[in-house]
């Protein structure tokens, strides 16, 4: 046996796991054994990567683990951590599972209220609240429902239901491939009815053939008294007074309502919707209200269906008569508003439809065929007859729409009226002398046309008295409000306020005017001077002697005031010339009600003058009214003698 000692000194090799060693065999008597390195590596255990790494050691290699991980403490780490496929993801992005791996997938972040569904908000990675709610008990839509697809199934299988609490609306068409079930959730049976019990519906057994009328009902009082369930099928009431007795859950009786019983219920037939009304007989009836008829103005006595007024007859093609023999009299006038065409013949009041080349001819009381007529004429000339089937030149021309007379003068034999009409241009009468219409009482123009005006281009002179029963339009087409008079504007007319027109003068040509101003005009007097005294006209000469203001302050004074005043302009150009006045601007702008008078010394005066109100620019603001008191003359500008017309 070898001995093992540390005091003698053997050859050192590096041990191998087959070789043996020498050891005591405990479980067998001590007995002395061989063990192999292998052997004794394979009853040691490993240690796990917790015990390799207690220590603080640092792994120099790779380290592969092939089974799970569980990590009592905190990981860090200094470097990346790659995913399944390797990779170490982006900024921002969160390692998620695959469910056989792992993946860096992008954050997504935001934030939405309790039980509220989420919905992606517009950058796509954000989460919001959708206009969906879950509580657990119930998902509430919050707007309108769109359940788009060819079939759309609600439940999932035949025990599910749906509750409509508002009103469902169809569309289109309804189609219940199963049962409808009653207010009481009763599928009804074989020939019932759904009916109205006012507060929702019931199967019903249809009403009986067999009615059986019992009187008049008082449904306030329930005399007769009847009962819900109670009854004799077919035996009806009609509601002789209003009321609210219940029977069988309907107790909205009105006076005409029937009360029938079904022999099983009482059942109720609403007569309020039904119409009234009273006619003529042989009348066709019309609707006169929702609710009510009346006579129409067709009547058909089984003879013959007439029709009072107008008739119009509507569609692409209309059909009188619906055969070739069919015919139609008509026993007034027929009426082509548009082209008559006729597919047939036409038969004059003999029933002849004429021959080739006829033309139809009035005999005074009907129309005749007759040969075409003969005659000649000349061009531009309306013919005349000669005989009674021979045309010859009249005394009237058409030459391009001119019509002339050679005839020295133009009668009518007629007791009525003559008309001269142009549908289509101007109807011109032109002399080269004077041209006069006489009447015995009135020459009227325009009488069946009112809107049409008349245009005169030239001076109009009236040798008499002119007589205006409507209105008179100045030259800016307007027809002037109450009180107005009609002033000259050197080129014309216009309506004026009576207020701004110059008065009688006195003996030495004084004259005085009153005027007031609105707040309005005060507004826009730069952009719209205000007229206080119009021109007196070309060759006159306007003097102001004094004017008297009275600012009437309301509520508000105005605002950005430059340089108010009253002032002459030439009234052809409203150019302004001199002032009448000093500026205004203090008493405008005063805030209280002020009275001025100004006697301004007139230097530099021209013909067909104006005095107005005006500012350099419109003022801004202020509700207040001016009045102003004008003292003035008017001269002559030729010998500047006072004007006393």
């Amino acid at each position: 046996m070898a001995k093992i000692s540390n005091l003698i000194a053997y050859p050192t090799v590096a041990p191998q796991l087959g070789d043996y060693v020498i050891g005591t065999d405990t479980s067998n008597s001590n007995e002395t054994v061989n063990f192999t390195l292998q052997s004794i590596a394979n009853i040691i255990p490993a240690d796990t990567l917790a015990e390799v790494l207690a220590a603080g050691n640092t792994a120099t290699n790779d380290i592969n683990l092939t089974g799970n991980i569980t990590l009592i403490g905190n990981l860090s780490t200094s470097g990346t951590i790659a995913d399944s496929s390797g990779d170490v993801g982006t900024s921002g992005q969160v390692l998620s599972s695959t469910g056989t791996g792992t993946n860096w997938v992008d954050n997504v972040d935001g934030s939405g209220t309790l039980n509220t569904l989420a919905k992606w908000t517009p950058d796509g990675n954000t989460l919001g609240d959708s206009s969906i709610t879950d509580d657990g008990t119930s998902v509430i839509v919050a707007n309108d429902i769109y359940l788009q697809g060819s079939t759309i199934h609600i439940g999932n299988a035949v025990t599910d239901s749906a509750i409509v609490n508002g009103t469902m609306t169809f569309q289109q068409n309804a189609r219940f491939n199963s049962t409808v079930q009653d207010a009481g959730g009763n599928a009804g049976g074989n020939g019932q009815i759904l009916s109205s019990t006012v507060t929702g519906v019931a199967w019903v057994d249809q009403l009986p053939s067999g009615l059986n009328f019992q009187g008049s009902w008082n449904a306030a009082t329930n005399t007769p008294a009847l009962a819900s369930g109670v009854g004799v099928q077919g035996y009806y009431y009609i509601v002789g007074t209003p009321g609210t007795t219940n029977l069988d859950g309907n107790n909205s009786w009105q006076t005409g309502d029937w009360a029938i019983f079904n022999g099983t219920v009482w059942q109720e037939i609403d007569n309020q919707n039904i119409f009234s009304g009273s006619g003529t007989t042989n009348t066709l009836t019309k609707w006169t209200g929702t609710q009510s008829l009346g006579n129409s103005s067709i009547t058909d006595d089984g003879t013959s269906v007439i029709v009072a007024n107008d008739i119009y007859l509507q569609g692409s093609t209309i059909h009188i008569g619906n055969a070739p023999t069919d015919s139609a009299i008509v026993n007034g006038t027929m009426t082509f508003q548009q082209n008559a065409r006729f597919n047939s013949t036409m038969q004059d009041a003999g029933g002849q439809p004429g021959t080739s080349g006829q033309v139809l001819s009035s005999t005074g009381t009907s129309v005749t065929w007759k040969n075409v007529v003969d005659g000649s004429g000349t061009a531009n000339k309306i013919p005349k007859w000669l005989d009674s089937d021979t045309l010859t030149d009249s005394g009237i021309s058409d030459v391009a729409g001119a019509i002339s007379i050679s005839g020295s003068s133009l009668a009518s034999t007629l007791s009525g009226n003559i008309q001269f009409t142009s549908n289509t241009g101007f109807f011109t009468v032109s002399s080269n002398q004077d041209a006069n219409i006489d009447a015995a009482t009135e020459i009227n123009l325009n009488r069946n046309n009112l809107t049409s005006d008349i245009g005169v281009w030239g001076p109009a002179i009236f040798e008499n008295s002119a007589y205006f029963k409507s209105t008179i339009k100045d030259g800016t087409n307007a027809v002037g409000t109450a009180g107005q008079i009609l002033s000259s504007t050197g080129t014309g007319v216009q309506w004026i306020d009576n207020s701004s027109s110059s008065s009688l003068p006195l003996a030495d040509g004084t004259r005085m005017v009153q005027v007031s101003v609105a707040s309005a005009q005060i507004l826009n007097m730069s952009s719209s001077p205000v007229v206080l005294l119009a021109s007196p006209g070309v060759n006159k000469i306007l003097c102001v002697d004094s004017v008297l203001v009275k600012y009437n302050h309301v509520t508000s004074s105005y605002s950005n005031l430059f340089f108010p005043s009253v002032s002459y302009e030439l009234a052809s150009s409203g150019l302004p010339y001199a002032s009448a006045t000093n500026s205004l601007t203090n008493m405008m702008s005063g805030g209280f009600t002020t009275w001025y008078k100004y006697t301004k010394t007139q230097t530099n005066l021209k013909e067909d003058g104006q005095l107005v109100l005006t500012a350099a620019s419109n003022p801004t603001g202020g509700d207040s009214t001016m009045f102003f008191n004008i003292k003035y003359r008017i001269f002559n500008s030729s010998d500047l003698t006072v004007d006393l017309t």
